[in-house]
């Protein structure tokens, strides 16, 4: 079921303003909590020549480093998001970037997403 900030403020009651501020900063805590359980992309050689093993050897498909792909989502009009995510060959993901707005074409949601920290 899709909230917006007006009925959660109208069902907990309180201010649109405040349902602005602490839901970003609940997901974002959330997110920081369980990302390293839960999401974690590989940072050493080693990491990522395991998931390059297992795409060979599970799809014989050699020297992939991962899956990627973008959708755009449509949220109440005009606005959408762009979800971008990394898996293995296991379909576990390894780095998800949300939120990116959705009139941004995938190659632009890749140059700023996550994944590109390590090379700028």
């Amino acid at each position: 079921m899709w909230e917006s900030f007006r009925s959660l403020s109208d069902q907990f009651r309180v201010g649109v303003s405040t349902i602005r501020q602490f839901v970003p900063e609940t997901c974002t805590a959330i997110y920081e909590v369980l990302k390293e359980k839960y999401l974690k992309c590989p940072d050493t050689v080693e990491e990522w020549q395991q998931v390059a093993d297992g795409f060979h050897a599970q799809w014989d498909f050699p020297n992939c480093l991962g899956a990627l792909d973008g959708k755009h989502i449509n949220t109440r009009p005009p606005f959408s998001m762009a979800l971008m995510a990394l898996v293995d060959s296991n379909y576990k993901f390894l780095n998800v970037d949300v939120g990116c707005n959705g009139r941004i074409s995938d190659g632009g949601v890749f140059g700023g997403c996550s994944l590109q920290e390590p090379w700028r």
